[in-house]
């Protein structure tokens, strides 16, 4: 994108401080964010919004690396149980809302174990929820697997959701596009 997009303006902040806030308004218990070692901008802006910043010794070169990263800091954290789970989702969906992060918690809670991915008119989004039970395969995906790869092997549940589950901001173009459609 030629900036560093998740710390441009969305309306009284920034993008990442507006996505930190809607986890944070959701019922997660937590909000983490994998952020590049050379970005110590971005973590001091995650840290201060109140998220846990997770730093990897080299940076993430794509999301599967930095779903790893996150998963495997987690993983340190002895108090989960085999019916928790991890929602992954992009750092730079502004519009996403509390509640469509507590609805698919809540589809979660209806069937444990299973995946749940949101979809609009067909299209998966994000946040997937992840049973915690798949977390360490996750973490051990191959050097050619994905968390897709995870998917297929465990098949998911979609959730029909509205378009704020679709889309990030990846252009110019994206962004001036969003914050003209959510008003920011």
């Amino acid at each position: 994108m030629g900036t560093a997009k998740l710390l441009l303006p969305w309306g009284d902040s920034t993008v990442i401080e507006s996505v930190i806030v809607a986890w944070q308004k959701s019922r997660v218990d937590g909000v983490l964010v994998v952020v590049s070692p050379q970005n110590e901008a971005l973590a001091a802006t995650c840290r201060t919004a109140g998220a846990t910043v997770v730093v990897p010794a080299t940076p993430p070169g794509d999301m599967k690396a930095s779903i790893q990263a996150a998963v495997a800091h987690v993983l340190e954290d002895a108090s989960l149980d085999r019916d928790d789970c991890i929602l992954i989702a992009p750092a730079d969906m502004p519009w996403l809302e509390p509640a469509t992060i507590d609805g698919l918690l809540a589809e979660f809670g209806r069937t444990p174990g299973e995946i749940v991915i949101p979809t609009h008119k067909s299209r998966r989004g994000h946040p997937i929820v992840l049973p915690w039970s798949l977390a360490e395969e996750v973490r051990r995906l191959g050097e050619h697997e994905t968390l897709k790869t995870v998917i297929e092997r465990h098949g998911a549940r979609t959730v029909a959701c509205d378009a704020t589950v679709l889309g990030d901001l990846d252009t110019p173009e994206d962004y001036e596009s969003a914050r003209k459609q959510f008003g920011k």
